[in-house]
């Protein structure tokens, strides 16, 4: 059994576009590092912006409670990279990636761990 003691969740943050809901996060921080646990915006405001608007938003968040890394776990159809494409974009690295790692009946998907290192508010 997995014993994980989060010193702090943060509950799911939402990103809102005027008075719609379109968009969340949530992250749990241990010492000072974080882990993102989910991210999605809605299809239709997808390739907008708006998903790397929410990440950099989390991540002030994490610098203001002092997370000097930041560490996710991307699931994507294998051979695609949209997603993978979408976190370099914003600064993550790749540090583990397991291929063709499960099949959900329909396709095979790719495991990739990746971070970042915050730097600290100025």
């Amino acid at each position: 059994m997995l014993n994980v003691n989060y010193e702090h969740f943060i509950p799911f943050g939402y990103f809102k576009l005027q008075t719609k809901n379109i968009g969340c996060s949530r992250t749990f921080i241990q010492d000072n590092k974080a882990h993102l646990s989910f991210m999605e915006i809605l299809p239709d405001f997808r390739r907008q912006g708006h998903g790397s608007k929410l990440l950099s938003e989390t991540e002030k968040i994490l610098r203001s409670q002092k997370v000097s890394q930041i560490s996710l776990l991307a699931h994507q159809p294998y051979s695609s990279s949209e997603v993978i494409d979408f976190y370099k974009k914003n600064g993550y690295v790749i540090s583990n990636k397991q291929t063709e790692l499960y099949d959900d009946s329909t396709k095979m998907w790719d495991l990739v761990q990746m971070h970042k290192i915050l730097k600290p508010n100025t």
